[in-house]
């Protein structure tokens, strides 16, 4: 005897996708397979490739055109940044451009390593045979003289020298005028407590009035030297504020100068 549940289970067909669903998907999984074969990613892919080198040949064009006289190279020589490779004809001494360019090169690191002191030992003015650049150093020389009266043995700076001096002497006038307006500010009030025990003893009538006044005239002439110091303590501030200016002009001036200087063309 089948219980009901037996009973029902085998009275039921199954559904079309429990019949199927194994041959479904093998054949599912034979189509992904197919495809996989058809479709292929390969790991390589060729294509055109060109090697070079860092060091590999350049060609080398003057900048100016113009007659071969002195070849220093030969073909296939191997050769470094900056190497003379040949002359070309000019009115110029090959000679003194190429001093002319060393002498350059370190005045343009002194320069940039902030020693502007020193320049001069490297600048001179006895090229003669520059050709086609003698004018244009010629402009540079001129810019360095005019430069060289900023430098600390030139005009301006010692010019500079000259304003801190009168600017130091002023201050140490300043300070003199304020320990003689101290001792004179004492000496006044001395003389205004007199002048107040004077009055109040001519308000009792015990000195005449004369007396009184006379003791005010003193006074007066005490306040005049105190009076006289601070329009000189004024004065005196007033010449310190110009010589500041004066400096803060000159050493924008320097400032401006070396700037100049600083960015001029090197040969």
């Amino acid at each position: 005897m089948r219980s009901d549940a037996i009973e029902e289970l085998i009275s039921n067909d199954p559904s079309w996708m429990v019949r199927w669903g194994i041959t479904i998907f093998f054949f599912t999984l034979l189509f992904l397979l197919t495809i996989a074969w058809i479709i292929k990613y390969p790991d390589t892919v060729s294509a055109p490739l060109k090697i070079t080198t860092i060091d590999a040949p350049k060609s080398i064009q003057a900048k100016i055109g113009g007659k071969l006289i002195k070849l220093f190279v030969q073909p296939n020589d191997s050769v470094n940044t900056n190497d003379i490779l040949a002359f070309i004809e000019s009115t110029a001494s090959h000679e003194q451009v190429l001093k002319l360019s060393t002498d350059m090169d370190t005045i343009s690191s002194l320069i940039q390593g902030g020693q502007v002191e020193i320049v001069s030992n490297h600048i001179k003015n006895n090229y003669a045979q520059l050709g086609e650049v003698q004018l244009a150093y010629q402009n540079f020389y001129s810019a360095y003289l005019q430069f060289k009266n900023y430098l600390s043995s030139g005009f301006y700076l010692a010019k500079k020298n000259y304003l801190y001096k009168d600017l130091n002497n002023l201050r140490q006038l300043q300070v003199s005028i304020q320990q003689e307006k101290i001792i004179y500010t004492q000496d006044y009030n001395l003389a205004e407590q007199a002048y107040k025990r004077k009055q109040q003893l001519a308000n009792d009538k015990v000195i005449a009035l004369s007396e009184l006044k006379e003791e005010e005239s003193k006074l007066l002439a005490k306040k005049m030297p105190l009076q006289q110091l601070t329009a000189s303590a004024i004065n005196n501030q007033s010449l310190q504020n110009d010589k500041q200016k004066e400096l803060l002009e000159l050493e924008k001036q320097i400032a401006e100068q070396k700037i100049f200087f600083y960015k001029l063309p090197i040969l």
